[in-house]
């Protein structure tokens, strides 16, 4: 079902309530929000007092949940949209530089007709969406005119071009009347004169005739529109001159004036001058003296200082005569005499390409890469072409640079043992070149950092100096770069660095790739640990247990040895590895007691559980360890609901410890249900399961959606409505193969096969549990059957998730 908002206001074909659809506009574009705030943005503009603006939003959430079912979900505090509107995918196809697509979806301005009813902060945002999605219609319109009108296609350019100009009834801004009038002009359409006319009201003036607009839509020549208005401006029988490093573009620059165009020659005296005055030499000097004073129009003189001398003498001679002419000498260099003016190149602005989108982001504004990348070449040729006009010293440094998050000129002159002198002139060299940042950030560093992948030794060479002074978290990819020349020395930083990453994955919430991390790192006993800590966390017990077989019994590894075995179904052995780590430290203790809690629950002893369970948290908070606090939270308004007790309290404190996290409030709302559908409040343990749900899709848990639809077959399934029971059931199992997740795979699969009554894949299901480990969900399975037949009552096995 798609949310239509451009050109008109209406969910599928008929849903057309002004209300409903544009709260629904705002959540599809500005994602979850508070209602607190929809509230205010809808109604306060009318005075309205905070309980009547929370009852009209409910009146319309109850109007799209009748209407249209689906459209949205919502929690007590919180509201987000389900479904797409036609803005979003014109985003999407924008910014993925389809722009054909992204036109064929913009069929109209932005929610027309609806301003001035909702007040200042309302009509703020839809200015500034309806505006910014105008922008980049009329943008990528243009874009298509000037990619069909740079391969010659100018009939095809101009239609592009009308639809740039006619998209919107308010006339382009001045700063792209340019764009529009040359292409106009390409093919001398009417317009190009009414643009014209328009730009002088600026003080723009536009003159073109079309071969000459044609020749400017070639992509060889952009962003030095500036520099060009200047030089075609100059006085007469001016001298000026033109400074650039190499690859910044002078040559281009004086190829796009009007003029004679003169490059350096060397070898035979006059090489230079040579083709303008050909056979003249031939009668000496003074000839071509009197031949060249007598020119008009402009002299563009490339690379003065390889000139060969003569030519250059003569030159000088004609600037003492100070003809009527205009002369203009582009060097890498300074002028060797006085001129009356001057002009140095920098890169390109990021303004001056936001015309071609992302040239600047890869090529960092440099001429040469520039070029390369409008004419489709390789832009790691271009600037391999460009480095090796550099130092081995310089080259080496800009690499370097390019290899670190930002500059720090201390730690490279430590990593590659240079002198402070050697250092401050090679970034003086880069800077002026425009090959760095004034700070030493290096430009196009996306490209530069694919040339040295494509030089695999010396990337490794480099990244393994410059790690070795880094700390461990900051040099982890730097490491991994350089792994084929780590050496002896090298082994304990690498180790630390590679247990600092995984750490910070693990608290980021990534278990899952802890262990593909580790595998490369250098063994050791933290390592190990690590490694099943990781496999724990995400649910992988029998393989975490058996990382653990050679590891020291310290007891922070006894409290997840007992952990482990409590997943396992190993009480036992859970509650001696439990008891034993409670001798640890603040950590191994919080993890024991939690165990404790869990394993005093099993057993029937409720309110000892709470003592455990109650010390976990609180050390948990002591740690400041926010998702492990959560779990014990979870873990006492469990035991809390088993005491018979209110536990609704303690999941309040849950939700606020999980604020501002959809996944850490999905496994509170998961608990929720449960108590919920313990206490037989079907309605309650759906709602919760369902927010649940919501959240865990939204943030692309798959593995949690899996797990949730199947608590909520099991619901139905306790309820005898086998249809419902079979639909969520299958929809946990193909979540399931998505996430590859065998546990909830397996118990999706026993459930289904039990509501089908189908024995033989009911115990297909259960080896599937016990060949990836989870014998604990075997076991429950086997003990919830009645003794007399396998599936009298066979809703009593199902496997539900807490």
């Amino acid at each position: 079902m798609q949310l239509v908002t451009l050109g008109d206001l209406r969910l599928g074909q008929s849903f057309t309530r002004e209300t409903p659809l544009l709260l629904l506009s705002y959540l599809t574009l500005e994602g979850e929000q508070s209602r607190e705030h929809v509230a205010d943005l809808f109604w306060q503009h009318k005075g309205m007092p905070k309980k009547q603006r929370r009852n009209n939003l409910s009146r319309v959430l109850s109007d799209l949940r009748k209407y249209v079912p689906g459209s949205f979900d919502a929690t007590n505090t919180r509201i987000w949209a389900l479904v797409e509107c036609d803005v979003a995918r014109f985003r999407k196809a924008f910014e993925a530089k389809n722009y054909e697509a992204a036109l064929s979806i913009y069929s109209g301005t932005f929610l027309e007709g609806y301003d001035g009813h909702w007040g200042s902060e309302f009509e703020e945002w839809l200015f500034d969406v309806r505006s910014k999605v105008e922008v980049q219609a009329r943008q990528g319109a243009l874009l298509l005119a000037e990619r069909d009108a740079s391969s010659g296609q100018f009939a095809k350019a101009l239609e592009w071009t009308k639809q740039a100009y006619y998209l919107s009834a308010e006339p382009p801004p001045p700063e792209v009347l340019g764009r529009y009038y040359t292409l106009f002009k390409a093919s001398d359409h009417p317009l190009a004169q009414e643009i014209k006319a328009e730009a002088a009201d600026y003080g723009l003036h536009l003159e073109l005739s079309a071969p000459q607009a044609r020749l400017r839509l070639q992509p060889s020549f952009i962003g030095r529109e500036r520099e060009q208005q200047r030089l075609n401006s100059l006085e007469q029988s001016s001298w000026f001159w033109l400074k650039g490093a190499q690859g910044m573009g002078k040559t281009s620059l004086l190829k796009s004036l009007p003029g004679t165009y003169l490059p350096a020659r060397s070898g035979l005296p006059y090489a230079t001058l040579e083709p303008l005055v050909g056979e003249l030499l031939e009668e000496g000097q003074e000839a071509v003296l009197r031949f060249l004073s007598r020119q008009q129009g402009s002299l563009l003189f490339d690379d003065w200082h390889y000139i060969d001398p003569e030519s250059r003498d003569l030159i000088g001679r004609l600037r003492n005569l100070r003809p009527s002419l205009e002369v203009i000498l582009a060097s890498d260099q300074n002028a060797p005499f006085n001129v009356d003016g001057s002009l140095e190149l920098s890169p390109l602005t990021a303004a001056s390409l936001a015309a071609y989108p992302e040239a600047w982001e890869k090529t960092g504004g440099m001429p040469l890469l520039v070029g390369a990348y409008l004419r489709g070449e390789s832009l790691e040729t271009a600037l391999e072409t460009r480095l090796s006009q550099l130092t081995p010293d310089t080259r080496t440094i800009y690499l370097s640079l390019a290899l670190l998050n930002s500059p720090d000129l201390s730690l490279l002159r430590r990593a590659l043992k240079l002198d402070a002198a050697t250092l401050a002139q090679a970034l003086d060299s880069l800077s002026a070149m425009g090959l760095t940042e004034p700070s030493g950030q290096p430009k196009a560093k996306t490209t530069t950092l694919k040339l040295l992948e494509s030089r695999p030794s010396q990337l490794a060479s480099l990244a393994l100096k410059l790690a070795r002074e880094l700390e461990p978290l900051a040099a982890f990819k730097l490491y991994r770069q350089a792994e084929g020349l780590w050496t002896a020395e090298d082994e304990p930083l690498v180790q630390q660095t590679y247990l600092a990453h995984a750490h910070e994955l693990l608290r980021r919430g990534f278990p899952q790739r802890v262990s593909d991390v580790l595998d490369d790192a250098p063994p050791g006993e933290e390592v190990s640990f690590l490694k099943a800590r990781a496999l724990e966390r995400s649910g992988h017990f029998q393989e975490a247990l058996y990382e653990c077989r050679h590891l020291t019994e310290t007891p922070k590894v006894l409290a997840l040895k007992g952990t482990l075995y409590w997943r396992l179904g190993q009480h036992k052995e859970a509650q001696e590895a439990s008891e034993k780590a409670l001798k640890g430290k603040l950590e191994a203790r919080a993890e024991a007691n939690n165990t404790l809690g869990h394993l005093a629950r099993s057993q029937g002893n409720f309110e000892e559980a709470l003592k455990y369970v109650q010390c976990a948290e609180a050390l948990w908070l002591a740690l400041g360890e926010k998702e492990r606090r959560l779990g014990a939270l979870i873990n006492l308004a469990v035991t809390e609901t088993l005491l018979g007790q209110d536990a609704e309290a303690t999941f309040e404190r849950a939700l606020e410890v999980a604020v501002d996290n959809p996944l850490l409030e999905a496994r509170v709302l998961t608990n929720l249900g449960w108590m919920h559908e313990r206490n037989r409040q079907m309605n309650l343990a759906e709602e919760a399961y369902r927010k649940a749900l919501a959240l865990s899709k939204a943030s692309g848990a798959i593995a949690t959606a899996a797990r949730l639809q199947n608590n909520l077959g099991v619901l139905f399934h306790k309820q005898k409505q086998p249809d419902k029971a079979r639909k969520e059931y299958e929809q946990a199992l193909s979540l399931a193969r998505q996430a590859g997740d065998q546990r909830i795979l397996g118990m999706a699969m026993a459930n289904l096969a039990e509501l089908n009554l189908m024995y033989e894949a009911w115990v297909e299901a259960l080896r599937i549990l016990e060949e990836a480990g989870h014998s604990e969900v075997v076991l429950r399975c086997h003990e919830e059957l009645p003794y007399d037949h396998p599936f009298r009552e066979f809703f009593k096995s199902s496997l539900a998730l807490q």
